[in-house]
C-alpha cells in the first residue's frame, strides 16, 4: 500500500512464532526508514490470521494515515471475517473500523475466495470493493459513511469478478478494476 510519499508492507508469519501462530507484521515505510507498526501480531482471541490473499492487504490515505485489513476467527473459531483496521499514530496501537469485522456478506469460512480492495478517499471516507463468493462472485463497494460512522449498504457493481482494486485521485474520483469471468480487466 502508499500514498506516494509512504509505502506499507503487510506479511504473515508462517506457522507459530514464539507461541503466535501465523501472526502478522505491518511496516511502514517513510523518509528513506523502516518502522515497524505490528510485529506478530493476532487478534485478541483469533487462533490465527487468515492467510488467504484476499483477506490481508494496507492501504495509506492522502494524509499518511495506515490502514490494514486482516481476516481472524473471533468470535467463531475456524470461521475467518475480514477486519478494517486504522493506525493510531500517536498512540501507536490498531483499532477496528466501527469496532465489527466488515459486513461483506459472505458466509466466515470463504474469505480464502474473496478478493478485496480498500481506499481512502481525499476526504478520509474509507471505501472497501469485493467480490463475494457467496454471491456468483459479484462484484460490491461500500463506504463508511461520514455522518453515522456505519458501513453503506454495498452496491452491487458487476457480476463475476475478481482481482478488484479501487484507487482515488486527488480531486476525489474514485476507480475500480476487475477481471470479469472471461479474463476481461475493466
Amino acid at each position: 500500500g502508499g500514498n506516494g510519499k509512504v509505502a506499507t508492507l503487510i506479511c504473515v508469519n508462517r506457522g507459530a512464532i514464539d507461541g503466535v501462530n501465523y501472526g502478522h507484521n505491518i511496516f511502514k515505510f517513510e523518509n528513506g526508514q523502516w518502522e515497524s507498526l505490528a510485529t506478530n501480531f493476532l487478534e485478541p482471541g483469533a487462533t490465527q490470521t487468515s492467510i488467504a490473499q484476499g483477506s490481508f492487504g494496507t492501504t495509506v490515505a492522502l494524509d499518511g494515515t495506515v490502514y490494514a485489513w486482516t481476516g481472524d476467527d473471533v468470535p467463531n473459531t475456524g470461521t475467518y471475517q475480514v477486519r478494517l483496521k486504522k493506525y493510531d499514530a500517536a498512540g501507536k496501537t490498531w483499532n477496528t473500523v466501527t469496532g465489527n469485522t466488515l459486513p461483506i456478506g459472505h458466509d466466515g469460512g470463504f474469505e480464502s475466495h474473496i478478493s478485496l480492495d480498500v481506499a481512502i478517499a481525499p476526504d478520509g471516507t474509507p471505501f472497501v470493493v469485493y467480490n463475494n463468493f457467496n454471491d456468483q462472485k459479484k462484484l460490491y463497494v461500500m463506504h463508511l459513511d461520514p455522518a453515522t460512522a456505519q458501513w453503506s449498504a454495498s452496491q452491487l457493481l458487476a457480476e463475476g469478478a475478481s482481482d478488484v482494486n479501487i484507487a482515488f485521485d486527488t480531486a476525489g474520483t474514485g476507480y475500480i478494476t476487475y477481471t470479469d469471468e472471461s479474463n476481461q480487466i475493466h
